[in-house]
């Protein structure tokens, strides 16, 4: 007996309704797992980093550290290799630094560099291993559509579970660290917030806090995911001493050479 007209459109209401199904959906972190996977980060980049760091430290007036410090220059890519690219003038202030006598001088060149970490740039670069790394044994919270800078979005809601090593289990008494992320319509990552927090004692006397937050902004480059903004934020407090430091990345990818 065929079905009725009726009938037809019951039998694709419920299709609808269990392919909507919570219970049914695919797993969304396998889902963005074989999307960062699929991005190999083989296609050439040339790109303009730049770093701003800052930091404080004291008491209630939180007094600034050290002259804020920024530097930037270019950075170029490919499946094979990565290297930083300097301008001559960052070179001549660094020496220019270098030969100020005086020890309490403020030296923000010389900082700048000593703060650059070639494996943080190359991971802007080619952001998708690490995001991956991160999402090792994640668990999600909430999954629901949203919009990110007016785009539709997915958004996920995360709780991170970072492996911790022996020494830091015997001190950290307080554990949380969170993460959301906005995924863009075919899935690709477009943006991500990340807070951890930990509390905890050592030496049975001093206490301690540390919170993290950091916010990155990201997109595409032929198969590879990007760093374009980073925001990171390091608050701590212990023994009588508290201290914030911050650092903001700012990444252009250049037009391909002709």
């Amino acid at each position: 007996m065929k079905p009725t007209p009726l009938r037809l459109q019951h039998l694709l209401l419920l299709a609808i309704a269990f392919a909507n199904s919570p219970v049914l959906r695919a797993d969304p972190l396998a889902e963005l797992g074989g999307r960062l996977e699929a991005m190999a980060g083989t296609t050439p980049i040339e790109a303009r980093v730049e770093l701003r760091f800052s930091s404080t430290r004291g008491d209630d007036d939180d007094q600034p550290a050290d002259p804020p410090a920024s530097i930037a220059f270019e950075a170029e890519a490919n499946a094979g290799h990565m290297q930083l690219v300097w301008s001559r003038s960052v070179l001549a202030q660094a020496a220019s630094e270098a030969a100020i006598r005086d020890p309490e001088a403020p030296r923000p060149v010389t900082r700048a560099l000593a703060q650059v970490s070639v494996p943080d740039i190359d991971e802007y670069l080619n952001a998708a291993p690490r995001l991956r790394a991160a999402l090792a044994g994640a668990s999600v919270s909430s999954d629901q559509a949203a919009d990110f800078e007016g785009r539709p979005a997915r958004r996920l809601e995360l709780v991170l579970d970072p492996p911790l090593g022996a020494r830091e289990r015997k001190y950290i008494k307080d554990f949380e660290a969170k993460a959301t992320i906005w995924l863009a319509e075919d899935g690709t990552p477009m943006a991500a917030e990340r807070r951890v927090r930990i509390a905890g004692r050592a030496m049975l006397v001093i206490s301690f806090t540390n919170e993290q937050r950091e916010r990155f902004v990201f997109a595409r480059h032929g198969d590879r995911l990007v760093v374009v903004e980073h925001d990171a934020t390091q608050e701590s407090e212990g023994g009588g001493e508290s201290g914030t430091s911050t650092t903001e990345a700012r990444i252009a990818v250049m037009p391909a050479t002709p």
